[in-house]
Order: structure tokens, then C-alpha cells, then sequence
């Protein structure tokens, strides 16, 4: 299944629109017994500009997890 014309708000960043594509689906169940989905997700045809954004995103996450872990 694709989704196309989403929209992906980034805190911080701003807006990207994309188009997803569904790559897998499995069920998982919890510690609790109760029963979820986890869903894979490919973004497609995506702009060089939107690409660059959600780099830098996810690069800010990183450093953010790091600088936790490192007690700063």
C-alpha cells in the first residue's frame, strides 16, 4: 500500500511531505499479553531538499540521545 501527499511534522524543523510505502506488518505482543502492530514504512519519492531535512532531524536526534547518555 502506498500513502501519498503525507505530511511529516518534524519539532523544530518544520513540514516535509512525503509519500510512504508499506514494506512489512508484523504482530507483536507485549509484556502485558496485549497484542500490537509494527509497521515498516519506505519513503518514496522523496525530494533531495526533504531528504536533507529529515537527515538533519534525525542527526539532532542522535546528538541529543548521546549528550543524554554522557550525563551533559
Amino acid at each position: 500500500t502506498v500513502f501519498e501527499d503525507c505530511k511529516l511534522k518534524l519539532p523544530e524543523f518544520g513540514e516535509v511531505n512525503i509519500s510512504l510505502s508499506v514494506r512489512n506488518v508484523k504482530e507483536i505482543t507485549l509484556k502485558s499479553g496485549a497484542h500490537r502492530h509494527r509497521i515498516g514504512l519506505q519513503f518514496t519519492e522523496l525530494s533531495k531538499v526533504d531528504e536533507r531535512v529529515i537527515q538533519r532531524y534525525v542527526f539532532n536526534l542522535e546528538r541529543e540521545a548521546l549528550a543524554i547518555a554522557k550525563g551533559d
